[in-house]
């Protein structure tokens, strides 16, 4: 799995490429927001670790809506991506689906307790 993983690293990073060439301005605007929400992720682990006072279901949620939050300006690049070069695009996402059903096939096999 950890082979599927890093190619699907490789076509995210292939679509971030791929922003920064067609519309840069944008691109970097979105990343700054990514950037800032993996920041308070990181802070908001640390606080989890480090049990600060807080619920830790409080947290939790926390995290869970700041990392909605990125997903939300990951899919904005992709939109970026298909809007500005769709063709480029589609052959990048095309290989993340390959990837992504390559890891649900390997998910498969552990929870039926294959291996």
């Amino acid at each position: 799995m950890d082979g599927n993983r890093k190619n699907r690293s490789v076509q995210t990073t292939n679509i971030l490429k791929l922003c920064f060439i067609v519309c840069p301005n944008q691109a970097r605007n979105i990343v700054k927001q990514i950037y800032n929400n993996d920041y308070k992720i990181l802070q908001l682990s640390k606080e989890l670790s480090e049990n600060m006072g807080r619920l830790d279901l409080e947290i939790i949620k926390d995290i869970e809506s700041v990392r909605a939050h990125n997903n939300t300006n990951w899919m904005d690049l992709i939109r970026l991506a298909f809007e500005h070069a769709p063709n480029e695009a589609k052959t990048i996402m095309s290989a993340i689906n390959k990837d992504d059903a390559k890891v649900t096939k390997l998910l498969e096999e552990l929870s039926n307790g294959k291996g």
